[in-house]
């Protein structure tokens, strides 16, 4: 097992990416033990879901978790999420609003109950909202933070250090467009249930933007550009009602792949040479990031850095400008970065 050592200080900001090669999960420590998760994994031949491990092994309660966040609904972004939602009793689940739809909803509770191999990260969801229901006081409605563009999940201070939250994605026109999808998924009454596959590309996928004083963070999710102007990065980049500082550091979206690039996210999200973290995806024959990733990744980063090692990713200093990032690669495929 990897020595974490004991965590941030109060003061510190961290945050945390784990993909040991299918799978992502980020913690993000926002100063005063203000923690948020995004996204779950489970490497291989484990049980316990990464976060869990991560935080218990640096001696952080779970009562500290303030957020759990599901960016979509994908397998290898949800795989264990309940497991951290149940052990997190003061965190709010936070779904993206296109699964707050009767249509989700329908799906959910038709395949919760089922393999995931029928529906890839569906029993997942349905246990939160399990989780969720069993948490509810008499005489209130069980209820979890659906968010689409425009939404802020905070804007306070922690411990004198203001934090806010924007959900930069899915937009109106994404999610309208999942609705239709996961009408088309659902079998009826009496069908069969079949195996689902993943929609693509990743309309619902909720992009994140994370300021924490002076500091900026972009989460990517799996966010793709698409042909609409009123979709994915596209919708994100033409949305100006909304000012957003650009970050110095950016969870890269969607594995690397060119799918997830954006010209935009690098001019106008982000600052020059920003320090990027990627996770891999290795699945049957998908293999991400291909080798042209890694060298765009590469060309336009201060410092570029992946959470398993594939090779050909990490370059550079993890010191840019205040920024400096302790950074840990080891079998447990966990990049640990933070401002110091």
């Amino acid at each position: 097992m990897t020595d974490f050592g004991s965590g941030p200080a109060a003061d510190e900001i961290e945050v945390t990416v784990m993909g040991p090669g299918y799978g992502e999960s980020i913690v993000v420590h926002a100063t005063n033990n203000f923690w948020i998760v995004v996204d779950s994994c489970i490497p291989s031949g484990e049980k316990v879901a990464a976060a869990v491990s991560y935080l218990n092994a640096i001696g952080v309660d779970l009562a500290a978790v303030r957020f759990v966040v599901s960016t979509h609904w994908h397998d290898d972004h949800v795989r264990g999420i309940s497991q951290i939602l149940n052990l997190s009793p003061n965190a709010k689940l936070v779904l993206a609003s296109a699964l707050q739809q009767k249509e989700f909803m329908q799906i959910a509770t038709a395949f919760g109950n089922t393999n995931d191999a029928v529906v890839p990260g569906a029993s997942e969801l349905a246990e939160c909202f399990r989780i969720i229901r069993a948490r509810t006081l008499p005489g209130a409605r069980p209820s979890a933070v659906f968010a689409s563009s425009g939404k802020v999940l905070w804007d306070m201070p922690v411990g004198g250090v203001q934090v806010k939250i924007d959900v930069l994605s899915p937009s109106d026109a994404d999610i309208t467009e999942a609705v239709r999808r996961f009408s088309e998924l659902w079998p009826g009454e009496r069908a069969p249930l079949n195996r689902v596959p993943p929609s693509h590309p990743n309309h619902v996928a909720m992009a994140l933007h994370i300021a924490i004083g002076e500091h900026n963070v972009l989460l990517g999710a799996d966010l793709e550009k698409t042909v609409a102007l009123d979709s994915g990065w596209e919708a994100v980049l033409s949305d100006d009602s909304r000012q957003i500082r650009k970050s110095t550091l950016y969870k890269v979206a969607h594995h690397g792949s060119i799918t997830g690039h954006h010209d935009g996210i690098w001019e106008r999200l982000l600052e020059a040479t920003p320090t990027s973290l990627l996770t891999p995806f290795r699945r049957g024959r998908v293999k991400l990031p291909k080798e042209t990733d890694k060298h765009r990744i590469r060309s336009l980063s201060g410092g570029a850095f992946i959470t398993s090692p594939v090779g050909g990713v990490c370059q550079g200093s993890c010191r840019v400008n205040r920024y400096a990032a302790c950074l840990y690669i080891s079998a447990d495929a966990l990049v640990r970065s933070g401002f110091r």
